[in-house]
């Protein structure tokens, strides 16, 4: 089924704050399949938000020597959102190395700036409409000056 049309992808540029080769830090957003999970973040966001930016999609940020991908990132603002889907028996954002892996990323975007927001699939299914609130708050109050 995947996303409807409108899904920014093909996005290109340098990173703020980083020097180097371009080739490792660039932004870019796949065309890969999206969960379920994601798909429904989309559509409700558009939904509920129709004023408000839209998100790229597994956006792909790199520094020098690291490459992360973001379910959703709003690029004026520099905020992410990740929803991290559960599986039967752990899944990766579960297990120790995907957990770490995970907290890496996280900080190393904070780090740089950037809000990155995490809600567990769990959260999202329970309260998708408050989760999309929170986030268009938080849009909201970075784009003023």
């Amino acid at each position: 089924m995947g996303l409807p049309q409108g899904l920014v992808t093909g996005h290109v540029a340098r990173l703020p704050g980083v020097t180097g080769d371009l080739k490792k830090q660039t932004a870019t957003t796949t065309s890969r399949s999206q969960s379920g999970l994601e798909e429904g973040f989309w559509r409700l966001w558009v939904s509920l938000k129709p004023d408000l930016p839209r998100p790229i999609h597994d956006y792909q940020f790199a520094w020098p020597d690291r490459k992360w991908e973001i379910d959703f990132y709003w690029w004026n603002e520099k905020v992410a959102v990740e929803i991290d889907g559960g599986a039967p028996g752990g899944g990766r954002h579960q297990r120790r190395k995907g957990f770490a892996a995970d907290a890496e990323k996280k900080r190393e975007a904070e780090k740089r700036g950037y809000t990155v927001l995490c809600y567990p699939s769990d959260e999202w299914k329970e309260r998708p409409v408050q989760i999309i609130e929170e986030i268009a708050a938080i849009l909201i109050r970075k784009a003023q000056p």
